[in-house]
């Protein structure tokens, strides 16, 4: 497991801050499947942006904003609007989305442990989460189940 606040390059980055500078940018839906109705999201999120960490300043063991923007139409989605995020136990495979500190907007609002990891050169993100039975956000008024597996595959310049 790698620890969170040693060097991982001699030069006094922690292995944190290296792995925010991968994440923090906007990140483009490139694939999307999920269990709620069906293995294949892609037409419902294609052109979605996940930005993270925009305009935020490192911090080790911080918590750091995101954004997810959907195309007009979708009415599900298993992430809110914007929240916070921060490491996991191991900050090079894992993240949590903070929805306990949501302000309304969905119910059940527990933590959200999620996998990652990082391809192509850093240019592809790949994120997994399982949300339980409850979940939901609203979307232009309207709410649906998300409760499931899920798994979004980003893209980058």
């Amino acid at each position: 497991m790698a620890s969170n606040c040693g060097s991982d390059d001699g030069g006094g980055t922690s292995v944190q801050q290296t792995q925010f500078t991968k994440l923090q940018a906007d990140w483009t839906v490139s694939s999307v499947t999920g269990t709620p109705g069906g293995p294949d999201w892609n037409d419902e999120f294609s052109g979605g942006v996940l930005s993270l960490a925009a305009g935020n300043s490192f911090s080790e063991n911080g918590e750091f904003a995101y954004t997810f923007t959907v195309p007009d139409g979708v009415v599900t989605s298993p992430w809110p609007a914007n929240g916070l995020w921060k490491f996991g136990s191991s900050a090079t495979s894992s993240v949590t989305r903070l929805d306990s500190k949501l302000s309304g907007g969905g119910s059940n609002n527990a933590d959200v442990p999620m996998s990652y990891s990082l391809e192509s050169g850093d240019k592809t993100l790949i994120l997994e989460f399982d949300l339980p039975e409850g979940v939901n956000y609203s979307i232009g008024g309207r709410t649906g189940s998300v409760s499931g597996h899920w798994k979004f595959t980003f893209t980058r310049p």
